[in-house]
């Protein structure tokens, strides 16, 4: 049963005191008033979770005092049960209208008020984390519009230099299309990243796990990077024993990989390390990448997993990014079963540390 803190409204003692026995013995925190004004003031210094409100009441009913309430942005969501001997239709209606959630007759049976309490308190609840799942899905995207005009930018200004220009020299033609070329790969990346996110989000990224080998995994993620590390003359390298098995689907398992080994090369000076490892740990196994780049601030760790927050850095070479991969990463991991943390020091390097099932 959800408990949660319960403002009682309600002129008559007795009543208050019947009330507050029920939902104290339930684990309920529980507050008092005996009018609607005090009801009000009330409501806006403690912020109850819910509200059970008479309605006929001296100096302000509970009509009033719920459509004060409900006019006040403190206050307009926390829910209000009428509980009162009034059993008109109209009167039932009216309270509805005002905002009410329900509306509970009296005498009460103590299950029957319990059970609405807690279903009012557990939509409250749900209504809640939904809005603030919105609202950090909306900052997301705005982040992601945003990042997306980047390298549009940059492909349009560049061509249309190539088209315009008569007297660009060959040396800058052919910097201006290498400049595309890689603008191109980072913008199809991220619209990759997006489409996998996107269906995870919906529930059309079938997980099928299976036994999966670890080593061909970071191999074949390797053997795609080998040309950026390479660029970089990063040494990229692994340690992941052939005989390293998790119990996992293999498509997402190699889109995390591949992101954290891209992320490393990103943020890896020339002629820097990464390594990958992977040990047994109990019933799961654990695979390393760690690179000796330019590091995080603790700040930036915790906040590499939000929605709400852009966490994008650019990398030794000023590459871009969104820290799109790093969300996928994160679904992508967890559907599968397992976990994933993250250990840095700026001026050092960073280990991002996958925990999968073992087959």
């Amino acid at each position: 049963m959800t408990t949660g803190k319960v403002l009682i409204v309600d002129d008559i003692p007795e009543n208050l005191q019947v009330l507050g026995q029920i939902l104290d013995s339930a684990g309920f925190e529980v507050i008092y008033a005996m009018e609607g004004q005090q009801a009000v003031e009330s409501a806006k210094f403690e912020l109850p979770d819910l509200i059970l409100m008479d309605v006929n009441m001296p100096v302000m009913d509970g009509y009033t005092a719920t459509r004060i309430l409900k006019e006040e942005e403190e206050t307009k969501h926390i829910p209000v049960i009428f509980l009162t001997a009034k059993t008109e239709t109209d009167d039932i209606i009216k309270g509805f209208d005002i905002g009410a959630v329900d509306y509970v007759t009296k005498p009460f049976q103590a299950k029957e008020l319990l059970s609405r309490v807690s279903t009012h308190l557990e939509l409250k609840k749900s209504r809640e984390e939904l809005e603030k799942m919105i609202e950090e899905k909306n900052k997301f995207f705005s982040i992601i519009a945003h990042d997306m005009k980047t390298p549009f930018n940059a492909l349009i200004g560049f061509s249309n230099l190539l088209v315009m220009g008569h007297d660009i020299s060959t040396d800058d033609k052919e910097s201006f299309i290498r400049i595309i070329n890689e603008t191109s790969k980072q913008g199809l990346g991220l619209l990759e990243n997006l489409l996998l996110w996107a269906r995870s989000q919906t529930g059309r990224m079938e997980i099928n796990p299976e036994k999966i080998s670890i080593n061909s995994i970071i191999q074949s993620v390797i053997n795609l990077l080998h040309a950026s590390a390479m660029h970089k003359q990063i040494q990229l390298s692994s340690m992941v024993r052939e005989d390293i098995y998790a119990y996992a689907d293999y498509q997402s398992i190699n889109t995390v990989f591949r992101n954290l080994i891209s992320n490393a090369i990103k943020f890896t000076p020339k002629k820097g390390n990464i390594m990958i490892q992977a040990e047994q740990d109990g019933a799961q196994i654990l695979v390393s990448v760690n690179d000796n780049g330019q590091g995080m601030s603790q700040k930036k760790v915790k906040e590499l997993f939000r929605y709400d927050i852009k966490v994008s850095t650019k990398g030794t070479n000023n590459e871009t990014g969104t820290g799109l991969g790093l969300l996928l990463v994160k679904e992508f991991v967890e559907q599968n079963g397992g976990k994933i943390s993250v250990e840095s020091k700026e001026g050092e390097g960073t280990t991002f540390t996958v925990a999968l099932p073992q087959y």
